[in-house]
């Protein structure tokens, strides 16, 4: 069954034999070895490993194994933690440390603290603002308000009652069709 796998790969029986000598079976069949970088609050575990890429040089393959089945069912994808995706994505060398993202943690809340109290005094104001708006127009008589026309900003529109009692009719309209000539 193995012989059949690896003829599969294309690996022949030499090179198997040039590959077992040159490293242990086990790591050959099981890849480098992985390195545990941390876990987040989540469960997520955080691991990177050297490997060769197509030309020689050695790179880091950085990735996240989820929680294992008891945590499975509150787990949620898309809470990474933002520092351990910064690392995954590159965008920083180092992975982050427990205390930072602790101290990171409590600056988000203070953040958040602030743009709750914004939003309650923008939402004050704006309630304050259409307060004021409503007396000014409980304090106006109702022709200014509405315009001459029952409508704001003037007359009504065609067809539809002045206040006089009279009903306007609306315009004729001239419709053009193919085939008629003019």
């Amino acid at each position: 069954m193995l012989r059949d796998a690896l003829q599969r790969l294309g690996v022949s029986g030499s090179s198997l034999v040039a590959r077992c000598r040159a490293m242990p079976v086990a790591s050959w069949l099981l890849g480098p070895p992985r390195e545990l970088v941390g876990e987040d609050d989540a469960g997520n575990a955080y691991y990177r490993r050297w490997e060769q890429d197509e030309y020689g040089d050695e790179v880091e393959v950085r990735w996240r194994e989820k929680p294992s089945a008891p945590t499975y069912d509150k787990y949620d994808p898309f809470e990474v933690n933002v520092e351990w995706d910064s690392w995954l994505r590159r965008t920083r060398d180092a992975p982050p440390t427990r205390g930072e993202i602790e101290e990171l943690d409590i600056y988000r809340k203070v953040v958040a603290e602030r743009a709750a109290a914004l939003d309650r005094a923008h939402a004050k104001k704006k309630l304050e603002a259409e307060d004021a708006r409503a007396a000014e127009n409980a304090e106006a008589p109702p022709q200014d308000r509405l315009g001459s026309g029952g409508f704001e900003g003037g007359p009504s529109p065609p067809g539809h009652d002045d206040g006089g009692g009279e009903r306007a009719e609306p315009p004729e309209v001239e419709y053009w069709t193919p085939g008629q000539n003019k």
